[in-house]
C-alpha cells in the first residue's frame, strides 16, 4: 500500500499555517484489489522531539484527522508522519518533512 497526497489543512507541504490544531489527510493506493485501511497513527515532531502521538487508532478515516496535542508554537518547523495498517495487519508509513507554524 502506498500513502500519498498527504495534506495539512488541505494543503500539500504548506510553507506556513496559522491553525493551532491542524487537520491531516492522506490517500492510499494498493496494487491488491480490496485492500483497506483498518487503523492509523499520526506522529508530529519538532526536530527529534515528539510533540503529539495519536497512538494506534482503529479507523478507516483518512480525511480531516484533527491534531489533538498542545497548541503548536509560532515560527516552529514540524514534521508529521502517518502509519496505516491494512486488514492483514501490515503497517505502512510515510513522512511529510516540514509543517511550519506561521
Amino acid at each position: 500500500m502506498i500513502i500519498y497526497d498527504m495534506k495539512t489543512e488541505d494543503l500539500i507541504n504548506p510553507i506556513g499555517i496559522d491553525e493551532k490544531k491542524p487537520r491531516f489527510s492522506w490517500k492510499l493506493q494498493s496494487k491488491i484489489s480490496g485492500t483497506i485501511q483498518t487503523a492509523y497513527r499520526i506522529i508530529v515532531r519538532s526536530d527529534n522531539d515528539t510533540v503529539w502521538d495519536s497512538g494506534k487508532v482503529t479507523s478507516d478515516r483518512s480525511i480531516c484527522i484533527e491534531y489533538d496535542g498542545q497548541s503548536l508554537s509560532a515560527m516552529t518547523k514540524y514534521s508529521w508522519q502517518v502509519s496505516v495498517w491494512d486488514e492483514q495487519g501490515n503497517e505502512y508509513t510515510a513522512i511529510l518533512p516540514i509543517l511550519k507554524q506561521a
